[in-house]
């Protein structure tokens, strides 16, 4: 059985039921399936019961953008900004059935302190999410973290061990109560995911046999997964062949659920190749895990062509304690009361018929704008300068770049209209940068494309 799923976001999603049946029909089910916003509850339970999903919002119930953390993450009190960012959520989460519900999208802390942050934040979102009925799916780290930060631009340096270290609490609590957790990978500037691995692909067997023995370890997704970073530009038979090497690979390992391979919807669109993925999916072995009862399967960690690499830069772990008591368990919260339905009127007044009023004449259709050629689009990054709020974090400015079409365009960013071809976002000093972006020309062309930004590609901050 394959542990191939689907990440999903908005737009083209054709063969997408039929590839769940080819899947369930084979015996070989999807296993899991990330939804960006996507309601697929009931499509799942109808042709795959068998499939996990988890869902993420980027919007409240308003339809107000709420991007992929709290505002006030690593500033303010952690408990307090969890209960307020949990509010937020959880009542499109009700409206949008799920076995998991993912609160962040890669947020990778530039100092171990914000590791600190993190677990106390989590810790206490998982205690409203139980009090409220849902299951969570923790961290979404992007490709390459937790890593080793050698040379902070302010702080101290740490290791990427210490910083899993930091989320032992919250991770033994996952564990014990039926969360998860979510990592990404992908082949990024190495290409491939093969090419990439260790480093980038199957990173997560490090971080695993580091919490296996504080029973730190639950189940993982790796929501994220593909060669470069998303479909696009790539050979359809050499990524579904990188996608079947990484697979191959996520079989070995008992702690791993399965992938969500990036993506169908948005630029990164692989929805013609379904079938092409489903030939693979449904003839996939289903081998016993080579880890037997551990996690993942013992190291060293090796590239793709056999090569051990060594763990550099790990720290020693202190000793696992001994079980203590049991702490005293933190007052519930209130569950979030479900709304009753308004009822309709008994009666309904009759409407009195309108007034006639003299036909207006049609109007003279505007001729669209005339078109200079394809429409296409370029992300730079424009400027980077300090946060005077968050001294650990800068502010990145990208500027949007569109050629062709009439010369009258629209921009978005992850899907949330921007006013111009410029966009603001805070950042860490370190870690990547992944996003999709959309130019609309009235033409009626349409691009959107996703960029990667490494760190080292940020100039200097003024």
């Amino acid at each position: 059985m394959s542990k191939l799923g689907l990440h999903i976001s908005s737009g083209n999603r054709r063969g997408f039921g039929d590839y769940l049946r080819k899947c369930a029909a084979a015996g070989s089910p999807v296993p899991v399936i990330f939804s960006v916003g996507q309601s697929v509850w009931a499509d799942l339970q109808q042709v795959s019961p068998e499939t996990v999903l988890i869902f993420r919002t980027q919007n409240d119930v308003h339809q107000n953008e709420i991007g992929d953390g709290p505002g006030s993450i690593y500033s303010g009190d952690p408990v307090q900004t969890a209960r307020d960012w949990m509010a937020l959520m959880m009542p499109v989460w009700a409206l949008n059935q799920a076995h998991y519900y993912a609160p962040l999208n890669e947020q990778d802390p530039a100092l171990l302190s914000g590791f600190t942050w993190l677990n106390a934040f989590s810790i206490e979102c998982m205690t409203i999410a139980e009090a409220n009925h849902f299951k969570l799916a923790l961290y979404a780290f992007s490709a390459g973290n937790p890593k080793d930060v050698k040379h902070p631009a302010v702080g101290e340096p740490f290791t990427r061990d210490q910083a899993w270290l930091e989320l032992v609490p919250s991770l033994q609590m996952a564990k014990a109560n039926g969360h998860i957790l979510l990592l990404h990978e992908y082949g990024l500037d190495f290409v491939t995911l093969k090419a990439s691995a260790p480093y980038l692909a199957t990173r997560y067997r490090r971080a695993y046999r580091l919490l296996a023995p504080y029973n730190a370890d639950p189940p993982l997704v790796i929501s994220e997964a593909s060669a470069g970073v998303g479909y696009a530009g790539i050979a359809p038979k050499a990524w579904i062949d990188d996608a079947a090497w990484y697979d191959s690979e996520l079989v070995k390992d008992r702690a791993v659920i399965g992938c969500c391979l990036y993506q169908l919807g948005g630029a990164e669109n692989f929805f013609s190749i379904l079938p092409q993925l489903a030939e693979y999916a449904t003839k996939a072995p289903t081998p016993e895990p080579l880890s037997g009862e551990a996690p993942v399967i013992p190291g060293p960690d090796r590239t793709a062509g056999g090569t051990p690499v060594p763990d550099d830069d790990s720290v020693t772990p202190p000793p696992v304690p001994e079980p203590g008591p049991t702490p005293p368990t933190p007052p519930t919260p209130e569950p979030v009361p479900t709304p009753e339905p308004v009822p309709p009127p008994l009666e309904t007044v009759p409407t009195p018929e309108p007034v006639p009023t003299p036909p207006t004449p049609e109007p003279v259709p505007t001729p669209p704008p005339p078109s200079s050629g394809p429409l296409d689009i370029n992300v730079t990054i424009a400027r980077v300068r300090k946060d005077p709020e968050h001294p650990s974090q800068v502010i990145v400015t990208f500027q949007i770049e569109a050629t062709g079409g009439s010369g009258e365009y629209q921009y978005s960013c992850e899907g949330a209209a921007l006013s111009g071809p410029t966009r603001d976002r805070p950042s860490a000093r370190s870690g990547a940068i992944v996003e999709s972006y959309k130019v609309t020309s009235s033409d009626g062309q349409t691009v959107e494309k996703k960029f990667h930004f490494a760190s080292r590609d940020f100039p200097p901050a003024t």
